[in-house]
């Protein structure tokens, strides 16, 4: 395994999240995740004013993913939607099937350049959305030499992706040809567009979107096409 951190976490201006957490019971129905970052810096902002799980005491929280589900957990704080499906587009299905969502307040912590479906779906819903970016990720060439190198002389069966924004900054690190010398495997539907939009092979799509799922379909593809070694 060649290991390539693509993208690095920066954190924004830590106020309007302070702000926001600070009135979490008072002016929020739901608090919305949809990553471990979002998870740990609300509970940063959190800690920061002397606070702890009881500041979310009434709060429903909603969030994409297990990771992120475990992340909640890890703080004594149990999710209430975690949909089938680990995408925005699956958040805002489960959201809508309930009776407790419409005309609610809705506190919605994401990336800077976070898809904004989960946000334009609620408010279509009747809902009062504060969106909060926390961070923004960026680029991290650490280990792209030798990424090349390997690329360049074929050493590679297989690219893995569980984000659409770790294939952006892949094919930064390597350039956009590089970046087409070896097929993908992502984690979902959303990393799969980014990967064809890259003009990157998609070897296979993992069937749910977590890391346990994206290495069974690693190995499973890999052994599929004969290039094991």
């Amino acid at each position: 395994v060649l290991e390539l951190p693509a993208l690095r976490v920066e954190p924004l201006d830590a106020a309007p999240l302070r702000d926001a957490v600070a009135g979490l019971g008072a002016r929020y129905h739901w608090l919305v995740v949809t990553s471990q970052n979002a998870v740990e810096l609300v509970w940063d902002a959190v800690r920061d004013s002397s606070g702890d799980a009881r500041r979310l005491a009434g709060v429903k929280l909603a969030c994409v993913g297990t990771s992120t589900s475990n992340a909640l957990l890890a703080h004594g704080l149990a999710t209430d939607v975690l949909p089938p499906r680990f995408v925005a587009d699956g958040v805002l299905e489960a959201m809508s099937a309930r009776g407790d969502v419409r005309g609610a307040s809705v506190l919605y912590v994401a990336a800077e350049g976070a898809r904004d479906v989960l946000p334009q779906g609620l408010r279509a819903l009747g809902c009062t959305v504060d969106v909060v970016h926390a961070y923004r990720t960026v680029s991290d060439g650490a280990g792209a030499d030798a990424l090349r190198d390997a690329l360049r002389a074929g050493r590679v069966d297989a690219v893995t992706f569980a984000s659409a924004s770790a294939v952006r900054g892949y094919v930064e690190a390597v350039g956009a040809e590089l970046a087409r010398a070896a097929p993908a495997v992502s984690i979902g539907p959303v990393t799969s567009d980014a990967v064809r939009e890259a003009g990157i092979p998609l070897l296979g799509e993992a069937t749910t979107a977590s890391v346990p799922a994206l290495v069974e379909t690693v190995v499973m593809t890999i052994a599929n096409s004969g290039k094991t070694r």
